[in-house]
C-alpha cells in the first residue's frame, strides 16, 4: 500500500456515505466547495476518486440528487471539460455515468 492515508480517507468517505442517512442531505452545501476544488485540480486520479464519491453520493439517501441540482453550474462545467477528452476511455466514461446518475435521480 502506497499510501495509507488515501486509502483510509477514500474508505472513511464511502463508509460515511453507507451509514449516514439522514445526516446526508443537511450537508450538501458544505461539500460543494470541497468538490469544485478536487474536480478544478484537473488531476487524473482526484478526477476519478471525486466522481466515484459523488456518484456514491448521489445514491447514499433520497433527495442527494435534488439537492445537488442548484449547485450543478459549479460542478457540471469541469465534468463537460473531460467527457469530450479523446484518448481517456476510462475517464470519459467515468464523467459520462456520473452525469447519467444525477440526470436519472433528477428525472425519478
Amino acid at each position: 500500500m502506497t499510501f495509507p492515508c488515501e486509502f483510509f480517507a477514500r474508505q472513511g468517505i464511502h463508509d460515511m456515505l453507507e451509514h449516514g442517512g439522514n445526516k446526508i442531505l443537511p450537508v450538501i452545501p458544505q461539500l460543494i466547495i470541497p468538490i469544485k476544488n478536487a474536480l478544478s485540480l484537473r488531476n487524473r486520479q482526484v478526477l476519478c476518486v471525486t466522481l466515484k464519491v459523488l456518484q456514491h453520493l448521489v445514491v447514499s439517501a433520497d433527495m442527494v440528487g435534488e439537492a445537488l441540482v442548484p449547485y450543478y453550474r459549479q460542478i457540471l462545467p469541469v465534468l463537460n471539460i473531460f467527457k469530450n477528452m479523446n484518448g481517456e476511455l476510462s475517464l470519459q466514461t467515468l464523467c459520462l455515468s456520473t452525469l447519467k446518475v444525477k440526470k436519472g435521480l433528477r428525472q425519478g
